[in-house]
């Protein structure tokens, strides 16, 4: 604490267990230390950790958002209490004094090809065993991860939930003269939400397994842009992957055929025989919703022809109705989204 605080102080009582009275703990875990200062004044500095069992929200990344936040933000606030940051470093505290704002990643070049690469030619037929290493890849990726159903809630709040209202709400542009969809879309993933289970479903995932995130050298697949919070449902990293299939045909073709139709039923059929997630058809409907709604956003894809923005829009629907397996019939997707819609 002396080093610290900078002031040689003396540590007089700590309290693991601080409680306020009737409240429970919220986000955060707090230790008491009582010191006594020189001269003889006493004062008290509480250590908080952010760790809420409650929400699943239990990583050490999930702290450091925390913390960062703190740092941050209550300088924001008048009369906000302010912080120093600190870290364990074995049986030490040691003060962190740079704010979020200076963290960076490095990552290395990844070797192969980019999967969105292979894709513009897919019809080609060079590559059309990429779908076998895709789902074969998944399948082992794809293990189970014992949980009482708090980390699948926690996965379907940031992975489904947080990240499709995001999508909604940075597509203004999209909703001004589908006012009517809009609702139905919002009321739509609001009841998948409640109707999913939350039991024996939580697998490790990826949750951003999108062709640009996907290096394919030989066989070999190597990925990178894992999310948070690195486990939930199958279906998102398969959504995530699927979806592409149907626009770069739609891109290619005009319609959802050749070999980027047989590329999504491929993907399908090995990825089922060798996981055995029969399962994953439960849920892929409000996942591919969220891959789509990802497509249509004007800020990710700004030069998006309209006729393929309508398609993929009323394709979203499509799935949240439950008009038809979008996991494996791929006529009813077809049905949907083939042909130019007059842009």
């Amino acid at each position: 604490m002396s080093e610290l605080l900078s002031l040689p102080v003396e540590v007089t009582g700590v309290d693991t267990d601080y409680e306020t009275g009737a409240k429970k703990h919220g986000m955060t875990r707090s230790v008491r230390v009582a010191v006594v200062k020189p001269g003889g004044d006493t004062a008290a500095f509480f250590l908080k950790t952010p760790h809420e069992a409650l929400y699943g929200e239990t990583l050490l990344s999930d702290r450091a958002r925390e913390l960062a936040w703190r740092m941050e933000g209550y300088s924001r606030i008048p009369g906000h209490v302010q912080v120093n940051a600190v870290s364990l470093d074995g049986d030490r505290l040691v003060r962190v004094d740079r704010p979020a704002a200076d963290w960076c990643l490095m990552e290395p070049e990844i070797p192969g090809d980019l999967l969105a690469d292979r894709l513009v030619c897919l019809d080609n037929g060079l590559h059309a065993k990429d779908a076998a290493a895709l789902a074969a890849y998944l399948a082992e990726l794809h293990v189970p991860v014992q949980d009482d159903g708090t980390l699948y809630r926690r996965s379907i709040r940031d992975t489904l939930m947080n990240a499709t209202f995001r999508l909604i709400d940075s597509s203004t542009e999209r909703w001004g003269h589908r006012s009517a969809m809009h609702r139905e879309l919002e009321h739509r993933l609001t009841d998948w939400r409640i109707r999913l289970p939350d039991e024996g479903r939580l697998h490790r995932t990826h949750h951003d397994f999108h062709p640009w995130n996907i290096f394919l050298q030989g066989d070999t697949v190597t990925v990178t842009g894992a999310r948070l919070p690195g486990t939930g449902d199958v279906a998102d990293d398969l959504a995530a992957l699927l979806v592409n299939y149907i626009w770069f045909s739609l891109r290619t073709h005009q319609a959802f055929q050749g070999a980027y139709r047989q590329a999504y039923h491929d993907t399908v059929q090995t990825y089922l025989g060798l996981s055995g997630n029969t399962f994953a058809r439960d849920s892929y409907p409000p996942f591919l919703a969220k891959r789509l709604l990802v497509l249509t956003n004007p800020t990710y894809y700004p030069r998006q022809p309209g006729w393929i923005v309508d398609a993929l829009l009323d394709l979203t629907m499509a799935v949240l109705r439950e008009e038809m397996d979008a996991l494996t019939e791929l006529d009813g997707i077809a049905a949907i989204v083939e042909g130019p819609r007059g842009d």
